[in-house]
């Protein structure tokens, strides 16, 4: 059994195979033929010298090749298998470590802002970038990512998927190896979530309401789409329930019966709940609405 690293390069010697015979007369004219995996080796028929034809798949763990040795003349025939194994040696060119997490970027960063570094420096190979949204570019000589746009997460995808190829410096036709590399883009409170009813708005009702009546309903504005709390901070007498109806609306209901005349000054509070989502880069942020209940 043989041992080859992936990146091996094409026209690479991988082994060479010596029939012999025992008849005299004709002893040393053989040829030989691979019977299999000719989409990534050939052969020389007269020296048995097996060579690679193109760069290894990483997705192929090993080989065995089946070879032919033919004696001319006397028509014999002899088979014998070659076993070989590819070791993945993608940690030579690229940060395993770095796993696709933590490439990202937040959103409204600026341009040529540095996501991540994926490779290492050498004098001997560089970092080539494909990436079809042409929203990002590469340091050809470490492999670190930056970003050409300003991203808007309410706007733009909040993934995407490239691939680095790693290049002989020397000889940029020759590919060494490639990773496929996904970027996400993370969210940040850059839009904040308001109220569209008026702060100190009125509500006047000239009779009694009964119980689960809505009182008011209120609009909101939530473009980052965060999840939101909303509490009434100064509910005297426990009369009142918020409750979301539709997306974007919450309305202010009843639950307790006004038995007497008076007056409600009602403080609705609206924040972002950053306990129930998974993005940390989420700053805390309220709001309050004054509503006032006759």
């Amino acid at each position: 059994m043989w041992m080859w690293v992936k990146s091996i390069r094409p026209d690479t010697i991988i082994f060479q195979i010596n029939a012999t015979s025992k008849d005299l007369i004709e002893n040393g004219n053989i040829t030989y033929d691979l019977i299999n995996s000719s989409d990534y080796f050939f052969i020389n028929q007269q020296t048995g010298i097996i060579r690679l034809k193109k760069y290894l798949s990483s997705t192929i763990t090993n080989f065995t090749l089946i070879i032919k040795a033919f004696e001319n003349d006397i028509n014999l025939t002899d088979y014998t298998n070659l076993f070989i194994t590819i070791i993945n040696d993608d940690n030579m060119y690229f940060n395993i470590n770095n796993n696709n997490n933590n490439c990202f970027i937040e959103e409204n960063k600026i341009i040529d802002t540095n996501i991540c570094t994926i490779g290492f420096n050498s004098n001997d190979f560089i970092y080539k970038l494909i990436d079809h949204m042409n929203c990002f570019a590469i340091y050809e000589n470490n492999g670190t990512i930056i970003n050409k746009k300003i991203f808007d997460y309410e706007i733009d995808q909040h993934e995407y998927n490239v691939t680095i190829i790693v290049k002989d410096r020397e000889n940029q036709s020759i590919i060494l190896s490639s990773l496929n590399l996904t970027i996400y883009i993370d969210n940040i409170n850059d839009d904040y979530p308001e109220f569209l009813t008026k702060n100190f708005t009125t509500v006047l009702y000239l009779f009694y309401l009964s119980i689960n009546t809505i009182i008011h309903t209120m609009e909101i504005i939530n473009n980052d789409q965060l999840n939101l709390n909303f509490e009434i901070l100064n509910d005297t007498y426990s009369s009142y329930k918020l409750q979301s109806s539709l997306k974007n609306f919450t309305e202010i209901i009843l639950i307790n019966s006004i038995i007497t005349d008076h007056e409600d000054n009602l403080i609705i509070r609206l924040s972002n709940n950053n306990n129930n989502n998974n993005n940390t880069y989420l700053s805390s942020y309220y709001i309050d609405l004054y509503i006032h209940l006759i």
